[in-house]
């Protein structure tokens, strides 16, 4: 009966096999061929994929024969079976048994090289190293010597040993690397690219992404899809990202199973980051719109929703910044864009004209970022925000703090806001002597051009025609393609009609 079954299982007829086997069990209960009926039940149940039930198959062979010789290959059924069902801590452990007792040298190689295989699912890579060293130290000449090489630098990658992991890579490309199965091929030139990243060699890493991405039949690889958009994005290549991160999102779109929102979350946000780096604001801010509702529990939340507030601004539209930029001020005072969120909030405002909540921005921002090297654009925005409140004094003090400070061209528009406000005030001789400052303390001619032109509108106010066609004619002859050179233009005209000889036109 017991040769009835083989037979049967020989040729395929695993059905059969299974009745004349379950049959002996049953009639035989002292029958010597009881644990072999027992374990080849098993593997006909695993040819006929009924993988719980031959688990208990072989189970059963360890309690009623563990130690014949048929308890290690049952062990070995169970570590495949384990590995089927994605159980890989458990595969690790049946292989283990297998390779510490298995006479069979080619049975306890594959068991090695599949324990190895189970511990880098779980992650023990150390272990894994292990496993794979001892397969090439015992089993030098086995069929799947060049496999676990291929994976031992998998393992040693995987632990940061990335120049180890190189070494290991560059044996198995020079011993046949054409040889590994295709995944493998992907596996391992997936850990190389890794390697060198991690190593700073960003060039050569991105070409082992592009072998990777574009080798004959290859599967799309999405992790190295966004790491080479990365390193394209890190070298400010943003179209080649671009390209990349599209193309990723359609293959996702079509694939199955479905890709990990993980890899889709840092897909979108380093899309939009590229598309705002482009330029492109309205792509970007649409992008990362989408991000900030797709994925509001992300770590890269705050600074999607920073970069999509700042692609609003740029584009002008200051209600959708300012919704952005205040949600990053209201809950991620720890990260690192709160700062220029809450920058950008007192300026968004400003635009708006929304003074007294862009005023206190700007005090919060001086206050919890004193140190920040932005402080004189908030230290203007005061200034700005009381002026536009008629609190000129007030303003004249914030500006004063800048020119104090500053050197560059915001303390320039500082100067000249200074004499505005006097302007504003009627005091007309003072306005005048803060405004000629910004000329002859500033090389910034927008701001030279503008002051002078004010200077001569106070130079106007008190009677001093003189003194303001100087002023005028200033800025005509040093500004002329400005707007200021045509308002001083038409105020000299202006001035030359008003001295003119004759009679009046009066009757």
């Amino acid at each position: 009966m017991l040769k009835l079954g083989l037979a049967q299982q020989r040729q395929g007829r695993h059905d059969q096999a299974l009745g004349s086997f379950e049959e002996l069990i049953e009639r035989f209960a002292e029958s010597p061929h009881r644990i072999q009926a027992r374990f080849e039940r098993g593997q006909a149940l695993v040819a006929l994929d009924r993988l719980d039930e031959a688990r208990q198959a072989f189970e059963q062979v360890l309690r009623e024969g563990g130690e014949s010789r048929f308890g290690v290959y049952a062990h070995n059924h169970l570590g495949a079976i384990a590995m089927r069902q994605k159980r890989y801590a458990e595969a690790a452990d049946r292989f283990a048994r297998v390779a510490q007792g298995c006479p069979d040298e080619a049975t306890a190689a594959e068991a090695l090289c599949q324990r190895g295989q189970a511990l880098l699912l779980v992650e023990q890579y150390a272990a894994a190293e292990k496993a794979f060293r001892q397969l090439l130290e015992q089993y030098a000449s086995h069929e799947r010597a060049l496999q676990a090489q291929a994976q031992l630098a998998v393992a040693c990658a995987r632990q940061d040993r990335f120049a180890d992991a190189l070494e290991l890579i560059r044996r198995v490309e020079r011993g046949g690397f054409d040889k590994l199965d295709k995944t493998l091929r992907a596996g391992v030139r997936y850990e190389k690219a890794w390697c060198l990243r991690e190593l700073g060699k960003a060039d050569e890493a991105a070409n082992v992404y592009r072998e990777l991405l574009e080798a004959p039949g290859a599967k799309f690889d999405f992790h190295a899809a966004l790491e080479l958009a990365e390193l394209e994005a890190a070298a400010k290549c943003y179209e080649q990202a671009v390209q990349l991160l599209q193309r990723l999102s359609s293959e996702a779109d079509s694939a199955s199973p479905r890709v990990s929102s993980e890899i889709l979350e840092k897909a979108a946000y380093r899309l939009g980051v590229c598309e705002f780096e482009l330029g492109r604001t309205k792509a970007a801010a649409e992008t990362l719109e989408r991000f900030v509702k797709t994925f509001p529990d992300s770590p890269l939340f705050a600074s999607a929703s920073f970069f999509c507030g700042e692609a609003y601004f740029r584009d002008g539209r200051q209600e959708r910044a300012v919704t952005h930029f205040a949600r990053v001020v209201e809950r991620y005072a720890s990260d690192a864009v709160y700062g220029p969120s809450l920058l950008r909030l007192g300026e968004s405002l400003a635009a708006l004209q929304r003074w007294a909540r862009s005023e206190k921005a700007f005090t919060d921002y001086l206050e919890r970022q004193a140190d920040s090297e932005q402080w004189f654009q908030a230290q203007f925005g005061i200034g700005w925000a009381r002026e536009n409140q008629g609190r000129h004094d007030e303003a004249i003090e914030a500006y004063r703090a800048v020119v104090a400070r500053h050197k560059g061209p915001t303390a320039a528009r500082a100067q000249f806001q200074i004499g505005e406000c006097l302007f504003a005030r009627k005091q007309y001789e003072d306005a005048a002597r803060e405004l000629l400052k910004v000329d002859i303390l500033y090389a910034y001619p927008e701001w030279s051009a503008a002051a002078l032109y004010e200077a001569g509108r106070c130079f106007e106010a008190l009677g001093k025609t003189v003194e303001a066609r100087t002023q005028f004619k200033a800025v005509v002859e040093k500004h002329k393609q400005t707007r200021w050179g045509e308002l001083a233009g038409k105020r000299l005209a202006a001035l030359s009609a008003s001295v003119l000889p004759g009679r009046s036109s009066k009757p």
